[in-house]
C-alpha cells in the first residue's frame, strides 16, 4: 500500500520539484526509515515505519524511471531501462544474500541498520547528477506561461478599474444635469452639455495614448487620474447642485 501511495506522490513530486531532487529526498527518506526498523520493539512499530519507507520506494521506483529516459537517448533508452529493472531484481537477490550471512552472526536489527549508507550516495547524487534539460525547458516554460497569466489577471483587475470609473459620471451625471437647469430649456441644455462633451472624448483616448506611448501606461492613466480629479474639482467649489426640482415647474 505505502508504494502505490508513493508512486502516486512521486509523480506528482517528480513534475514539481524535480527528479533528481526528488530521488535524492526519497533516497533519505527510505534510507532512514529502513535503518530505523533495526530499533523497533513491536510488530506494529515495525508495521508503520515500514508502511511509511515503502511510500519511498515506491517513489523511488517512479523518478528513476521517469529521469533515466530524459536523459539517455532514444537508440539506447530501452536497454538502459531494462538494466534499471535489473537492477531491482538484483537488489533484492543481493538483500537475500546479505540476509544469510549478517542475521546468523550479527542479529536480524543489523540487516536493517546498514541500510543508512545510500544516504550518502544521496549526497554525492546531489551535487553530482543535474536535472534533465528537458525538465529544466519544461519548468522554464512553466514560469513564462505563469507570468502571463498573472499579467493576464492584472489586466483583468484593471479593466473592472476602469470600468467602474467610467461607470461612475453616467450615474452621477444624469440626476446632476436634470437639476442644474429650469424645465424650459432641460432638454435642450441637458442634450447639449452630453454632446459637446463628446468633443472632447474624442482627442482624450489621442492625447493620453500619446503620452502613454511617448512615457509610460503609468503617464497616461495619471493624465486620466488629473482629469477626473479636475472635473469632480470645479464642480464642488463654484456650481451649486440641486438647483432645481425636475418634478416642479421652474
Amino acid at each position: 500500500m505505502g508504494g502505490v501511495i508513493g508512486g502516486l506522490i512521486g509523480g506528482w513530486a517528480c513534475d514539481r520539484f524535480g527528479r533528481v531532487k526528488v530521488i535524492v529526498f526519497y533516497m533519505i527518506l527510505a534510507s532512514s526509515l529502513s535503518c530505523t526498523l533495526g530499533f523497533v520493539d513491536s510488530y506494529y512499530q515495525f508495521l508503520i515505519v515500514r508502511s511509511i519507507a515503502a511510500i519511498g520506494l515506491g517513489s523511488l521506483y517512479i523518478a528513476c524511471n521517469t529521469l533515466m529516459p530524459e536523459y539517455v537517448p532514444t537508440k539506447y533508452r530501452t536497454t538502459v531501462l531494462a538494466a534499471l529493472m535489473t537492477g531491482f531484481t538484483l537488489g533484492s537477490l543481493c538483500a537475500t544474500l546479505l540476509a544469510g550471512w549478517i542475521i546468523p552472526e550479527y542479529g536480524w536489527r543489523m540487516l536493517y541498520w546498514i541500510t543508512i549508507f545510500p544516504i550518502f550516495l544521496a549526497f554525492l547524487m546531489y551535487f553530482l547528477v543535474p536535472e534533465p534539460e528537458s525538465w529544466l525547458r519544461s519548468r522554464e516554460l512553466k514560469r513564462q506561461e505563469a507570468l502571463h497569466s498573472q499579467v493576464k489577471i492584472k489586466i483583468l483587475y484593471l479593466m473592472l478599474m476602469f470600468g467602474f470609473l467610467y461607470g461612475m459620471p453616467f450615474a452621477i451625471n444624469a440626476t446632476y444635469m436634470t437639476e442644474s437647469f429650469p424645465t424650459s430649456i432641460r432638454g435642450t441644455a441637458v442634450g447639449g452639455a452630453f454632446n459637446i462633451g463628446r468633443i472632447g472624448a474624442v482627442f482624450a483616448p489621442l492625447t493620453i495614448g500619446y503620452f502613454a506611448q511617448g512615457g509610460s501606461i503609468g503617464t497616461g492613466l495619471l493624465i486620466m487620474a488629473a482629469a477626473y480629479f479636475i472635473c469632480g474639482l470645479i464642480p464642488a467649489l463654484f456650481i451649486k447642485d440641486r438647483l432645481y426640482d425636475p418634478q416642479k415647474a421652474n
